[in-house]
């Protein structure tokens, strides 16, 4: 018999909430397979089974809390015969958060679709039924485009509840900073198309107007998130010992590559600066091991493989920090493939366990905001994060002539305690060096 328990998903996790089984007793399962939905302080992730076999028994039930390390469900051989007799489901929680599926009474029937638990909330603000939303995803995941599009071909009027929402018309994008930011779309004047709410008018609203009954309950999920991250940062300024460092790098050689390669490739296939600078970090971090590993039981412990840490920013608020596994093993193409699917993931509420863990180093990249430049805060265990600002023109001397080049800030944060600035120096040096042979990347 095989424990399957809550693994740790993150150096500040101590516990999470079973939100969802995806899997009922009985359902043959392969490493990876995403079995579960677990509800931490920042976000709700899908969790991947580790070993193959059979389930046997769904110890924890829906919307109970356990620490890291509680045995989650019990896994029979892979060899072994599916479950007979009564299935073993655990007992429901004095109070559940997302209402348990019924178990398949026939092997044959269709699995639903797979919902996360960010969607049922969309789906109860928009008042949308889930069960007639059809996903456009090919894994049977409903999406929130999915969501958003139910709602506008929804031919009944919305209940009364969400005429805050729905008095004015207005985009979907309105509507949807609309809910993001609790504003009721009926105290806004509309600049667009035949007085419509646009984006840009809800962007644009002097103050927080009354909002809706759905959504009053939002703010605490985003408390919660702010609160983890508070916490975690704390951590960070009280226990490490951190220098930083800065350094302007031309990009005209790598950008005017990238322009080449772009132009030439599929629309698919086609690089985003900020793959580019990845690539950079992760390949300079393979060949600087002081900044590339954890700071555990008083001691630093290097890293093997360059696991990349991304800040992404969600959409509700807050920010998450997936990785990139062996970061500095990916060719450009396959970095740039492999970043679009965790943004995604992390966007639409679909993180895996195995996104959230053994981020070696960290990147945070606020150039799509204009930053000019930012220094981002280490996350511990890690020992250093890389930030990047927008790309600008900036004078640049070549040759003893003043020209203009695209220009990037490059900061460093790093650990006194396992580096010193010289180190810093040369691995940012070494980035520098690398976006000036972007074909080698």
């Amino acid at each position: 018999m095989r424990e399957f328990r809550m693994p740790s998903l993150g150096a500040d996790m101590e516990e999470g909430t079973i939100v969802e089984w995806l899997v009922q007793p009985g359902d043959r399962v392969q490493r990876g397979a995403i079995v579960a939905v677990v509800e931490t302080e920042k976000s709700d992730l899908d969790i991947e089974v580790f070993d193959d076999g059979v389930v046997d028994e769904l110890v924890v039930p829906v919307g109970r809390k356990v620490p890291v390390g509680t045995v989650l469900a019990l896994l029979l051989p892979p060899d072994a015969a599916p479950v007979a007799g009564p299935v073993k489901t655990p007992a429901a929680a004095p109070v559940a958060v997302v209402e348990p599926r019924p178990l398949a009474v026939h092997a044959e029937e269709p699995r639903p679709h797979v919902i996360s638990p960010m969607i049922r909330r969309l789906a109860e603000d928009l008042h949308v039924d889930l069960t007639e939303v059809h996903p456009t995803d090919a894994f049977g995941r409903v999406h929130r485009d999915d969501v958003e599009r139910a709602a506008e071909h929804r031919a009944a009027p919305p209940p009364a509840a969400s005429v805050a929402h729905r008095a004015h018309r207005a985009s979907p994008r309105a509507r949807r900073l609309a809910r993001e930011r609790d504003i009721d779309l009926s105290g806004l004047s509309g600049t667009g198309p035949d007085g419509n709410v646009v984006g840009a008018d809800v962007l644009g609203a002097p103050e927080r107007l009354p909002v809706n009954v759905a959504t009053a309950a939002k703010p605490e999920r985003l408390l919660k998130r702010r609160r983890a991250i508070g916490a975690l940062m704390t951590k960070s300024w009280q226990t490490i010992p951190q220098y930083h460092l800065r350094q302007r790098i031309s990009m005209e050689m790598a950008l005017t590559w990238l322009d080449h390669h772009n132009a030439e490739a599929a629309a698919e296939s086609r690089i985003l600066p900020a793959a580019l600078l990845m690539r950079a970090v992760a390949v300079a971090a393979s060949r600087s091991e002081d900044v590339n590993g954890f700071w555990v039981d008083d001691h630093f412990e290097p890293a093997e493989h360059v696991n990349l840490g991304v800040a992404v920013a969600l959409r509700d608020g807050g920010l998450l920090t997936p990785s990139l596994a062996n970061a500095d093993e990916l060719t450009l193409p396959a970095l740039m493939a492999e970043l679009r699917h965790l943004v995604a993931r992390a966007r639409t509420g679909h993180l895996r366990a195995s996104d959230t863990t053994g981020a070696t180093i960290s990147t945070t990249n606020l150039g799509d905001g204009g930053v000019d430049e930012v220094t981002g805060v280490i996350f511990p265990p890690q020992v250093a994060i890389v930030g990047f600002g927008a790309v600008r023109d900036e004078p640049w001397v070549t040759d003893g002539a003043l020209v203009v080049h695209r220009v990037v800030h490059a900061t460093l944060a790093a650990d006194h305690r396992v580096s010193d600035g010289r180190v810093g120096g040369l691995f940012l040096a070494s980035i520098d060096q690398l976006l000036q042979e972007p074909e080698a990347l």
